[in-house]
């Protein structure tokens, strides 16, 4: 059938492939290659990843980037919405090839990430976080992205934006907030907790100073603090005394502040018999006060989080003793 429709006029093969409903079924070859292609060619190219997800593994690297990148430009009028998990697949089968063009993913992984903010693994946004590593001017961008300046001055605040402006400035949003939160690579300290002081010294440094040029220094010692409460607790390196170190040396309420809420968070939720009382939470403020202890001579600042986090479990530990002995008297 193919054969014959390359034989009619274009104007007939351009309608057919506009109508084309025969989906790209079967095993791979030649044909799977030939109706991409085709639906390409009449501005189809989102229908086109829509439905060859399941032959990512075969299509050439270059054939996934094509597509991804020209899906995002097509009309929804001779298309069908969007597939999430075509998407997600083409993602995850680009960053194993080694011949994928690594400025054109990390362009895709930009371009994704609303969809896949809730994809389960943060590999689809690997060059991202390693971009964020090496330079703090990214890691700045994203803060102006999702916190206004400080000091706004009335002009900016009433500056009518147009509908498409605020849709830009809303998924930058998205991708700020999914980026930030979702960022556990500390620059300068590997997976073993490591830590090359030198390094990690210098990008903070940049970073608070290209956040207070956006008038964002604030909001760039939030997300720091947060950052840091996510080293690595079980490595052989913790209590990490060179990472208190820096923390002491940059003296900033709202990186405390917001280091233990990073450390408060990142317990998540627990578990526990009806009856059971807060020995999870004393157990808790009996390690962070022992944390406090260690640290309280060298590091002060960092000491008075650790304890003011064993006095917050300490009040949830009687909190829970008292919703257990609730429960047996009505028992």
């Amino acid at each position: 059938l193919f054969g014959y429709i390359e034989t009619l006029p274009e104007k007939i093969q351009t309608r057919y492939w506009t109508s084309y409903r025969g989906g790209t079924y079967g095993p791979y070859g030649e044909k799977t290659l030939f109706v991409l292609n085709k639906l390409r060619s009449v501005g189809r190219s989102l229908d086109a990843m829509n439905g060859s997800w399941h032959y990512c593994k075969e299509l050439p690297t270059s054939m996934l980037q094509d597509l991804l990148l020209e899906c995002l430009s097509c009309s929804l009028d001779v298309n069908e919405k969007i597939d999430k998990l075509a998407v997600e697949s083409y993602m995850e089968e680009l960053h194993l090839r080694p011949d994928a063009d690594k400025d054109i993913l990390f362009k895709l992984e930009w371009l994704f990430v609303p969809l896949m903010s809730h994809h389960s693994s943060k590999s689809i946004v690997s060059l991202i976080y390693e971009k964020m590593t090496e330079e703090p001017q990214l890691f700045v961008e994203l803060i102006t992205y999702l916190y206004r300046p400080e000091h706004e001055t009335e002009a900016v605040t009433n500056h009518v934006e147009t509908e498409e402006d605020a849709t830009i400035k809303k998924n930058n949003a998205l991708r700020a907030f999914f980026l930030l939160r979702e960022w556990n690579t500390i620059p300068g300290i590997d997976k073993d907790g490591n830590i090359d002081l030198g390094y990690l010294k210098k990008w903070t440094a940049k970073a608070v100073e290209l956040a207070k040029e956006k008038d964002r220094e604030k909001f760039a010692y939030h997300q720091i603090g947060e950052l840091f409460a996510k080293y690595p607790e079980g490595v052989k390196n913790w209590p990490p005394m060179e990472l208190f170190g820096l923390m002491e040396e940059l003296n900033s309420e709202e990186l405390f502040h917001n280091y233990n809420i990073g450390l408060f968070n990142k317990r998540g939720f627990t578990s526990r018999g009806g009856y059971d009382g807060g020995d999870i939470e004393r157990n808790n403020a009996e390690y962070f006060d022992e944390l406090r202890k260690k640290c309280q001579l060298l590091y002060p600042s960092v000491a008075k989080v650790f304890g003011d986090l064993s006095e917050q479990y300490l009040g949830m530990a009687k909190e829970m003793d008292n919703q257990a002995t609730i429960a047996k008297l009505d028992y």
